[in-house]
């Protein structure tokens, strides 16, 4: 009969002066070199852990703790705005993880979030920012795209790109043009917050919680369709 072993991993997350910090951090546990998330347990029996974990409270000098079958996870935490990200965790250790405890929100740049196919109409929208990165809300400052194959013939304004948030509110498209934007290296603009005028409501805010997704919801019907890759800066509220 084979046993499975449940190995105990644990992490004190503490302000600059070596405090525990009790409540208030968020985590979620990764596969190593991975973007799978984990399957974590609550205990050396295997009972069920949800990941990511949200909205904790610790016990005094508890901190962070779960059980996993493999012997190295990554981890990344959340807290105040600030995100943390611990690669090669190993279990049995006692680790300390040192926060800030000052509240800051910062704009989070992404290089590089997806190169779409305008040639192809994808049943499934691709996820551009994870659930995970949005633990309280955040606005998109700035999405755009540029064009890494060329968009030729009649129809190479077709190839467009709805971005939109979990509730399937769309947030900005990218959209291709025949003046300009159709050649390699051409810049593509989806939205850019300091273009909206004072007074005009935030169409780029997204719900505590919820992902932005993206996908090609109107073809190029000529050959090359054409693709492009696209980027995104937001700040987390």
């Amino acid at each position: 009969m084979t046993i499975t072993q449940y190995l105990k991993f644990h992490l004190n997350v503490r302000d600059q002066e070596g405090n525990v910090i009790e409540s208030g951090v968020n985590y979620s546990v990764y596969t190593a070199g991975s973007a799978a998330l984990a399957t974590i347990y609550a205990d050396v029996i295997g009972t069920a852990k949800t990941n990511p974990v949200t909205a904790i409270v610790f016990a005094v000098d508890k901190g962070i703790e779960f059980f996993a079958i493999t012997t190295t996870v990554d981890i990344v935490l959340e807290f105040n705005g600030q995100r943390v990200n611990i690669d090669a965790v190993g279990p049995g250790t006692e680790h300390n993880v040192i926060v800030n405890v000052q509240e800051y929100n910062q704009v989070v740049r992404h290089s590089l979030v997806h190169e779409f196919d305008c040639g192809i109409a994808a049943a499934d929208p691709v996820i551009l920012i994870p659930a995970a990165d949005n633990p309280r809300g955040l606005i998109i400052v700035h999405g755009w795209a540029y064009i890494t194959e060329a968009m030729v013939g009649a129809g190479e304004d077709q190839g467009i790109v709805t971005v939109s948030d979990e509730s399937d509110n769309a947030l900005f498209t990218l959209t291709p043009s025949d003046a300009a934007a159709d050649a390699i290296g051409d810049y593509i603009l989806g939205v850019q917050l300091a273009n909206t005028a004072t007074g005009t409501a935030v169409a780029t805010l997204v719900a505590a919680g919820e992902y932005v997704d993206g996908v090609v919801t109107q073809i190029c019907v000529t050959t090359p369709a054409g693709k492009y890759k696209v980027f995104m800066e937001y700040i987390r509220l």
